[in-house]
This record gives C-alpha cells, structure tokens and sequence, in this order.
C-alpha cells in the first residue's frame, strides 16, 4: 500500500491494482475453501443420518419382534402367499411395498397390530430392508433380515453360519 506522496498538487494515495488484486484472490481461495468445506461436512451429515436410521430400523425391528415372539406361545408362520406373514394371535409381521399391501420383493417391513383392523399398519424398516426371512422350528421361530443403504448394510442373523436368529417362545425352552 502506497504511503500518501505528493505529485504536483495532486495527493496520491490508496492501493494499487495489483494490491487490489491480490487481496481479491486471497478471498476468493478462502471462500471457496469455506464452501468446499461446508459441502462435505453436508455430506458427511447427510451419510451418518442414513447410518443412524438404518441402525435405528433394525434397534426397533429386534426389539418388536423378539417382544412378539418371547410373550406368545403360539406363532403362524403363514406361506400360503409370498411374503410369508409370521401372526401372532391377532398380530401380524410381514414384507410390503410403499403401499404397506404384501410384496415378496417389497423393502418395508410391516407390523399390524390388530389383523381385525383396517389402516392401523406401522413401518418398522422404512425402505431399506433387502432380504427378511421368518423360520418355524419347534416352539422357537427364527428370524433374520438384512437392511442396506448407500454403502451401509446391517444383517440381523446367527453371525458366522449366516443362519436366523431364533427366538424361543414364552415358556417353551
């Protein structure tokens, strides 16, 4: 920056263009530094909360079914239809499409409360859920499951064998 001289009569003083100049690029580095960062923190924002909804899914959808299926003493494991419905008394669990109607290759998971009831369904596993498999075994039912988004997968079975998880009913070891 140019200290005040004097040329003449006329005062010279201020900044010059190539002063100006620099001072303009090394706001723009820093504000696209700033937006480069603020983009990618938004990213990073956008994958944890698919991460945590998934893990949130399959946390509501273990707890739910292994409640349903540890206080009853008596499942239906209907095949008649595909997907099959796993019922107990008057709930009932099954693989839907948006619409919450019966889908083999649906990605909700379903429970409904009250099979008498019309409109009462509840989303357990809201758009993510890949493979869902309901087992009959002798006083137990296995179960396993698996829900994917983007780059994140969480399966729901034995671990290693890759076979269900069973879940011993009420009184029934």
């Amino acid at each position: 920056m140019r200290m005040g001289t004097t040329v003449g009569r006329v005062r010279l003083s201020g900044m010059t263009v190539i002063e100006l100049m620099v001072a303009m690029l090394a706001a723009a580095v820093l504000a696209l530094t700033a937006g480069i960062i603020l983009v990618y923190c938004f990213r990073t924002l956008r994958s944890n909360s698919d991460a945590v909804e998934l893990q949130r899914d399959v946390d509501i959808t273990t707890r739910t079914l292994y409640r349903a299926i540890r206080s009853s003493r008596r499942a239906d494991l209907n095949r008649s239809h595909l997907p099959s419905r796993l019922t107990f008394a008057s709930r009932s669990y099954y693989r839907a499409g948006a619409n919450r109607l019966p889908n083999a290759a649906g990605t909700f998971l379903v429970h409904d409360p009250n099979t008498a009831v019309s409109g009462d369904e509840q989303v357990l596993v809201n758009g993510t859920l890949t493979a869902c498999t309901f087992v009959d075994m002798t006083n137990a039912i296995g179960l396993s499951f698996t829900v994917a988004a983007q780059d994140d997968i969480i399966r729901v079975d034995s671990g290693s064998s890759g076979g269900p998880v069973v879940v011993h009913m009420r009184n029934e070891l």
